[in-house]
C-alpha cells in the first residue's frame, strides 16, 4: 500500500511531496550545497476529489559537487491515477541567460525499484536533464500534475519540508469547491484561509527556514518534520468506513476458498483458535508477497479468489484472502490500516499518508496478525507494529484503536557461542541463536536471508563483517516452522590470530552472530546517532549473550575487564567476565520493561545515558599472557 509520492531528486517534500525530514535540533548549515530559492504550488480540487496542481520551483546550486548531483530531476506518478507534465525547465545562469532543457532531454520511464512487468506496476517517472549546470546557477522548472482520489469524493494530501535544505520562500495552496471543507493540521509552516468568489475556500501555507547541518532522528517525517495535513474526511471514523466501502466484496467466499478453508482447518476442526492459526499460517507460507500498483492498486486490494488462484499479492491482497478463509469457517476478522515503518504519531487529520500497510484483526481473541511477515507466530506481529495507532476498516464498530505494546516477558533473544583456541591462535566453535514470541520472527528472518545467500557464504560474510575472516556453515531451522520459538545455529573456524597469543588485546569473538548486541534495539539503536532529546522506537524484551572461549594450555588473561551493571525502573543491564578451567566467559543480559512504542522525554534521556554505558562496555578487551 502506498500514498502519493513524487521524487524531485534531492528535493522530495517540495510540492505536496513526502520526504525524509531531520531534527529541529542541530547546527545550522554554513552554506547548504542546495537551497530552494522559491517554490510555489497551487492545487485546485474538484468536487469528486481529483486535483490539478501547478508547481513553479527554483533551486539554487551553491557548490560544484551539488551541480553534479542535482542536474537531473525526476518526478514520479502512478500512470493509472494521474499525470505529470514538465511545462518548461531551464538552467538560469548568474548573468541572466537561460540554457533550456530541450524535449529530447525529458524522458518518461519506469520508476526506480519498479519491476519491469507492466501487470505489476504502472509507476512512472519523468526525468529532465538540465544542461550546463555549475555552481551559482539556478534550476527553474514548471510542472502540471493531475491526480485521481483513491476514495471517490474524498480529497486528502500532505507535505513535509526537509530540514537539511534551505527554504528561502515556499508557498502551497489548495482551492476547494463549494461545499468541501478540509480538516487541516500544521506543524511549522504559517497557515491562512480565505473564501473564494465561487463559494469555495483557498487554504494556504507559507514556509521559510535555514538549513540544518545534519539529522539526528529515528522517526519519520510525519512525526517530526515541518509538515501539513489536509483532508476532506471529517474524522478517522469516516475514513475507516470509506475504506471498508472501497474493499467491500473483496473477501467473498468462493467454492474454491470454502474447499481450501475446510481442508486446511480439518486437523483442528472444532477448535476455532487453532483453525484460525492454521489458516493464518497457510496464507503466510503459500502466498508470495508481490507489490501490485496498477490503477488504484496502491489502495484497493484484489478479490480473494483471484489472489488464491495466483498465489501472490501484496499486504492488502493477503488480508483479503485470509479474511475470506476465516469467513468460510465462521470466524470474524477485520482489515487494519497501520504504518509498518518509523512513523508512530497519528495525525489528528484523517489522512492516508499515515499508513503504508494492511494487517488483520481477529476480534474473538483480540489478536492482530500480519501474514506478510511470513514467519510470525500466530498471536504476534513484527516488532515495528507493536503499540501503534491503527484504523479498522469496518462498516460499524470502533475504528480508531491501538495495537497493544509488546508486554514484558513476551519476547526474548539469546545468543550462545562456545569456542576453543588452539596453540596457533586458530579459533573454532559453535553459535546458537534463539528467539521466543515476537523475537522468533527476527530469527526466522535471519534464517530466510541465510537460505537465500547460502549457508556457507552467509557464514563467511557474517564473520568478515565482525572483523575476523574465517569460514563456517549455518544450520537452518525447518522451513515450515512457525511456532512460538525459533533457532538458528552454526559452526565456524576463524583464521589464526597469532598476535592474540603474543600480547595483542582483543574482544572475544561472538562467532556467527546475526542478532544485535544485548541492549541494542529495545531502548534505541546503539549504532545510530540520535540526539538524546529525540524519541526513538522502544519495546519490551530480554536479550542475553553468553560467550565461552577455551584458551590453549599455558595461557590466561592478564586481567579481566570489570563488569557493568545499571538499573532503571524501565530497564536493566549487566555484564560479567570470569576465567575458570582454562575458559574465558563473557555474559551479558539486558531486560527492557518499557510499556509504549516510544522512548521519549525523561525516559529517552535515561535510555541515551544507558546506551552510552553499554556502548562503552562493548569496547572491553582482554590480553593473554603465558603462565610461568
Amino acid at each position: 500500500m502506498r500514498g502519493f509520492v513524487v521524487m524531485m531528486g534531492l528535493l522530495a517534500g517540495a510540492a505536496g511531496v513526502s520526504a525524509p525530514g531531520v531534527s529541529a535540533a542541530g547546527a545550522w548549515a554554513a552554506e547548504p550545497p542546495v537551497s530552494v530559492r522559491r517554490v510555489q504550488t497551487d492545487m485546485v480540487v474538484a468536487q469528486d476529489g481529483s486535483a490539478t496542481s501547478t508547481v513553479h520551483m527554483e533551486i539554487a546550486v551553491n557548490t560544484q559537487e551539488a551541480a553534479r548531483q542535482v542536474g537531473q530531476q525526476s518526478f514520479q506518478y502512478n500512470e493509472g491515477r494521474g499525470t505529470i507534465e514538465i511545462v518548461q525547465a531551464y538552467t538560469l545562469k548568474p548573468d541572466g541567460t537561460r540554457a533550456v532543457v530541450e524535449p529530447d532531454a525529458i524522458k518518461t520511464q519506469l520508476a526506480p525499484g519498479t519491476p519491469n512487468y507492466p501487470e505489476f506496476a504502472d509507476r512512472k517517472q519523468v526525468t529532465a536533464v538540465f544542461p550546463s549546470v555549475a555552481a551559482g546557477d539556478v534550476l527553474v522548472f514548471d510542472l502540471k500534475r493531475t491526480e485521481l482520489p483513491p476514495f471517490p469524493g474524498y480529497f486528502s494530501w500532505w507535505l513535509s519540508y526537509v530540514r537539511t535544505m534551505a527554504w528561502d520562500s515556499a508557498s502551497f495552496s489548495i482551492a476547494t469547491p463549494p461545499g468541501m471543507t478540509l480538516q487541516t493540521e500544521t506543524h511549522g509552516p504559517a497557515a491562512t484561509q480565505e473564501p473564494t468568489a465561487e463559494g469555495g475556500t483557498v487554504y494556504r501555507w507559507t514556509y521559510a527556514a535555514r538549513a540544518i547541518a545534519d539529522e539526528k532522528v529515528a522517526l519519520g517525517p510525519t512525526d517530526h518534520a515541518p509538515r501539513v495535513f489536509a483532508s476532506a474526511f471529517p474524522d478517522w471514523t469516516s475514513f475507516g468506513r470509506a475504506y471498508a466501502a472501497l474493499i467491500a466484496g473483496k473477501a467473498d467466499v468462493s467454492p474454491a476458498i470454502q474447499a481450501l478453508a475446510d481442508r486446511v482447518a480439518a486437523p483442528a476442526a472444532g477448535d476455532r483458535r487453532e483453525e484460525a492459526r492454521l489458516l493464518y499460517e497457510w496464507v503466510s507460507r503459500n502466498v508470495r508477497w508481490v507489490a501490485i500498483y496498477i490503477g488504484n492498486g496502491g489502495f484497493e486490494p484484489h478479490a480473494a479468489d483471484s489472489v488464491l488462484a495466483k498465489r501472490y499479492g501484496d499486504c492488502k491482497d493477503q488480508v483479503m484472502l485470509l479474511q475470506a478463509l476465516l469467513r468460510a469457517r465462521g470466524i470474524a476478522s477485520e482489515p487494519v490500516l497501520i504504518n509498518a515503518g518509523n512513523a508512530y504519531t497519528l495525525s489528528q487529520v484523517a489522512s492516508y499518508a499515515m499508513f503504508n500497510h494492511l494487517i488483520t484483526y481477529l476480534p474473538e481473541w483480540r489478536v492482530y496478525a500480519d501474514t506478510t511477515a511470513g514467519s510470525a507466530p500466530f498471536g504476534t506481529v513484527p516488532l515495528p507494529l507493536y503499540g501503534k495507532r491503527v484504523v479498522h476498516a469496518v462498516v460499524d464498530g470502533e475504528v480508531l484503536r491501538q495495537v497493544p505494546p509488546l508486554a514484558p516477558g513476551e519476547a526474548s533473544w539469546a545468543l550462545r557461542t562456545t569456542a576453543v583456541m588452539d596453540e596457533h591462535g586458530v579459533i573454532s566453535g559453535t553459535t546458537e541463536q534463539r528467539g521466543t514470541g515476537a523475537a522468533a520472527t527476527t530469527i526466522r528472518g535471519y534464517a530466510r536471508s541465510v537460505a537465500a545467500s547460502g549457508t556457507e557464504r552467509s557464514a563467511a560474510s557474517v564473520l568478515r563483517s565482525r572483523g575476523i575472516p574465517g569460514d563456517g556453515v549455518f544450520r537452518l531451522p525447518p522451513e515450515a516452522e512457525m511456532g512460538p520459538e525459533a533457532g538458528l545455529g552454526g559452526r565456524f573456524t576463524l583464521e589464526a590470530q597469532a598476535g592474540w597469543l603474543e600480547g595483542d588485546s582483543f574482544e572475544p569473538p561472538m562467532g556467527l552472530r546475526n542478532l544485535p548486541r544485548a541492549g541494542n534495539g529495545p531502548i534505541g539503536n546503539l549504532d545510530q546517532a540520535v540526539a538524546p532529546t529525540e524519541p526513538t522506537p522502544c519495546y519490551a524484551g530480554v536479550q542475553t549473550e553468553d560467550m565461552a572461549l577455551k584458551l590453549p594450555p599455558g595461557f590466561r588473561p592478564t586481567a579481566l575487564p570489570r563488569g557493568r551493571a545499571l538499573t532503571d525502573p524501565a530497564f536493566e543491564y549487566r555484564s560479567t567476565w570470569s576465567f575458570e578451567n582454562d575458559t574465558l566467559h563473557v555474559r551479558r543480559r539486558f531486560e527492557s520493561r518499557v510499556t509504549g512504542p516510544l522512548c521519549e522525554g525523561e525516559l529517552r534521556t535515561r535510555a541515551a545515558r544507558a546506551m552510552a554505558t553499554i556502548r562503552g562496555d562493548y569496547g572491553a578487551r582482554v590480553t593473554l599472557e603465558r603462565i610461568e
